[in-house]
């Protein structure tokens, strides 16, 4: 993995935190413009990233990397199922439920 771009993505969100710090500060962002931005970030912004990260090409050990995730996936919420079963029988009703969960 090339950590030259791990370490340039977070280093972006930082400054992006600082500057929306900074404007929370001199009261540029208040709660009418935080709620719109966050309406444009859930309802605009993260529908089309969801879009465009689909936007790659398809090969077979991609299907079959994806069917192995699935598949242990699956192995693994089932084996959880059970696990918690196991570990929080004596537990009653909803507490029991909480803690399975």
């Amino acid at each position: 993995m090339d950590y030259l771009v791990v370490i340039n993505q977070i280093v972006i969100l930082f400054i992006i935190i600082i500057v929306g710090f900074i404007a929370s500060k001199k009261n540029i962002l208040n709660s009418n413009l935080n709620k719109g931005l966050s309406d444009l970030l859930l309802n605009v912004t993260l529908p089309l990233l969801i879009f465009t990260s689909f936007n790659f090409e398809f090969s077979k050990d991609l299907l079959k990397t994806s069917l192995e995730i699935f598949l242990v996936s699956w192995v693994i919420f089932i084996f959880s199922i059970f696990f918690s079963n196991v570990l929080f029988y004596k537990y009653k009703g909803e507490k029991k439920d909480i803690m399975r969960f």
